[in-house]
């Protein structure tokens, strides 16, 4: 802010009626109401302190004698201005040659009385014969209209501001306004501010300690924010801070905002309920949804199960719903109210009259040629199926729809000599062939169960990577219907594919240029999404995978450091890496299915040799069963009724 001190003192000194001898000029007319320009600096007394170019007395300067009037009156007047002990003017004062004098006191506005002046200047004198009564009476009357006036001279006449000036940031102004006599004579000077506050100056010729009040005063309206350290945002990843506004100390305005940038301001200092609750309601959508299920329970004859599943964000509940271990969903109208979506699963449930068993199609052997038997599992033991069924083949899809297992393609031998592109389904005693339209033939498809369909995407028709598929298909009623989401993974071949909480998750496998990846993909019947989990498995294919307990299970496959025989869980946002006691060897290309409260895992490629062993996780470990039964073989199709 320019410094209001100097201007202060401009405007006493330069905005008068000088002499010449000070840098000014006389030459405007009376009663023009115009200013005289003053040197810069204080005027001062000629040399040897003699006033120039004459001496009124009284240390007062004057100017040379101009005319007062017309008519031959012989009168004349002089600009003079008397000078205080600090060389500043004092007052302007206009002598006439007959004794009278019309003083400018503070040496500003001397509009008034240039005016007074010019009035009396036009008023013709007396002559200079006989004094007769009246004359003398005249003379009263004149005496007494001059006290009159002078009186008048000394009250108010008004007060008149400067342009508004601003009073630091804060949106407040300020004003310098004058009051003055209606002689002319500045009587005061103070500075409004337009909140109300004023600073008035000592005297019309000292506002130093004014304005310096004024300066300190305005400095302190700059508003400062300040906010608090951050705080967490609800269970979101966010964080808030608390920020206030204040000018001179006193509060203006305080508002919440989040490390994202949003800001919620409350509507007054002291009321910030509804900004509270708008930065609650906006953290609470900020947390990544969590799902848990509870324990699984039975459903039906079959062997199936059911978990009932709740989505919180925050401490809030978004939803409920039924899931079955033949991927289907039953969702609660509203969270806690269930009753219709029971009631419906009871329906189905009761409906699963099948065998209570897991069945066991195909694979490699040793050789690399394709098998074409069948084997049952009912919890403790193989048993062989009939021998009719699906052509010799491995790397066929499969998965359990409403009381059957549906089986989709694969190829003859491990030379890749024959791909299929058929369909068929197992719905306990024997397999029937559903379809012969559909998806192109292929072998490594990654297949899940969603609602009332099957979901298949990608695989490889050709055994060469550069040729892998990124289709998506759903079987439905006894046909298949290309689906065209509007995102979908890259294309690969060997993925693994489970149901989570109504979703299908899509894990690794090989992509065009025989890379293994370890993305995660998640499909809702509309389309792909690709999840971001903190962790994840190392890239690689034909791992088994299945979903049991709320979670999918994932037990090794094949990467650039071999089979693997680690396993995973994923919540349906991450990855964790378990610990179980006891585990599989390494292998890759198991045959995985959820059977009653259990995952079975048949089989695999166990370092270059093709293993016929069974293994079942129970939810915190595997164990080894005892059971024979099928030979050893890789790439075989499993699902259970």
């Amino acid at each position: 802010m320019r410094s209001l001190v100097g201007i202060a003192l401009a405007a006493s000194v330069c905005l008068t009626l000088v002499v010449a001898g000070c840098g000014g000029s006389n030459d405007a007319s009376l009663g023009d109401g115009g200013s005289h320009a003053c040197a810069t600096g204080p005027c001062s007394q000629g040399e040897g302190g003699t006033p120039t170019p004459e001496s009124g007395g009284n240390g007062l300067t004057c100017g040379a004698p101009t005319a007062c009037g017309g008519g031959g009156s012989g009168r004349t007047y002089a600009e003079c201005t008397q000078v205080a002990a600090d060389g500043q003017c004092a007052a302007i004062v206009y002598q006439v040659s007959d004794g009278r004098a019309f003083t400018c006191a503070g040496c500003t506005s001397c509009g008034p009385v240039q005016q007074q002046l010019a009035a009396y200047c036009a008023t013709v004198p007396q002559g200079d014969g006989g004094v007769d009564a009246d004359a003398d009476a005249d003379a009263d009357a004149d005496a007494d209209a001059d006290a009159d006036a002078d009186a008048d001279a000394d009250a108010d006449a008004g007060t008149t501001c400067l342009s508004a000036v601003a009073c630091g940031s804060g949106g407040l102004t300020y004003e310098e306004c004058t009051t003055t006599a209606r002689s002319g004579a500045c009587t005061s000077i103070q500075y409004d501010v337009s909140n109300g506050t004023s600073f008035t100056c000592a005297s019309c010729s000292d506002c130093n300690a004014a304005i310096q009040k004024l300066d300190a005063y305005c400095a302190s309206q700059n508003p400062t924010t300040t906010c608090t350290a951050s705080a967490p945002c609800e269970t979101s990843p966010l964080t808030y801070e608390t920020c206030t506004t204040a000018i001179g100390g006193a509060c203006q305005a305080v508002y919440y905002q989040t490390s994202d940038g949003q800001s919620f301001h409350c509507n007054g200092c002291n009321d910030c309920g509804s900004a509270l609750s708008a930065l609650d309601g906006y953290c609470t959508q900020q947390t990544p949804p969590v799902t848990t299920c509870g324990s699984a329970s039975a459903c039906g004859a079959g062997g199936a199960t059911y978990d009932l599943c709740t989505t919180t964000q925050g401490p809030t509940c978004d939803s409920q719903q039924y899931t079955t271990s033949t991927g289907l969903t039953f969702s609660c109208s509203a969270c806690g109210s269930c009753t219709a979506a029971l009631t419906s699963l009871e329906t189905y449930c009761a409906s699963l009259t099948g065998t209570g068993s897991a069945v066991l199609f195909g694979g490699f052997v040793q050789a690399g040629t394709g098998l074409a038997d069948t084997w049952i599992w009912n919890g403790s033991t193989w048993t062989a199926g009939p021998s009719t069924g699906p052509s010799a083949r491995a790397d066929a899809s499969g998965a359990t729809l409403g009381g059957q297992v549906v089986l989709f393609g694969g190829t003859a031998d491990q030379s890749v000599s024959a791909v299929y592109g058929d369909t068929w389904t197992w719905g306990g005693t024997g397999w029937t062939q559903a379809s012969t339209t559909g998806p192109s033939a292929r072998f490594g498809a990654a297949v899940a169960t969603l609602g009332n369909s099957v979901v298949l995407f990608g695989g490889d028709g050709t055994d060469t990577g550069a040729n892998a598929l990124a289709d998506t298909w759903s079987w439905s009623s006894g046909a298949w219907t290309q689906l065209t989401p509007t995102a979908s993974p890259p294309a690969r071949v060997g993925a693994s594919a489970a149901v989570l909480n109504g979703k299908v998750v899509v894990f690794g496998g090989m992509d065009t240029s025989s890379a293994y990846v370890g993305d995660t993909w998640v499909f809702d019947g509309t389309t792909w999404t690709q999840a971001t989990p903190t962790s994840s498995p190392t890239p690689r294919f034909y791992a088994s995978m299945a979903t049991l307990g709320g979670q999918v299970i994932l037990f090794g496959g094949y990467s650039t450091a071999g089979d693997m025989g680690d396993t995973w869980a994923f919540d349906g946002a991450n990855w964790t890496q378990l610990t179980p006691a006891t585990s599989p060897t390494v292998r890759s290309g198991a045959a995985a299915a959820a059977y009653e409260g259990t995952i079975v895992v048949f089989g695999a490629d166990v370092a270059g040799t093709y293993s016929g062993d069974t293994w079942i996780w129970n939810g915190s470990t595997w164990a080894a069963s005892a059971a024979t039964g099928p030979p050893g073989r890789f790439g075989a199709t499993m699902g259970a009724l």
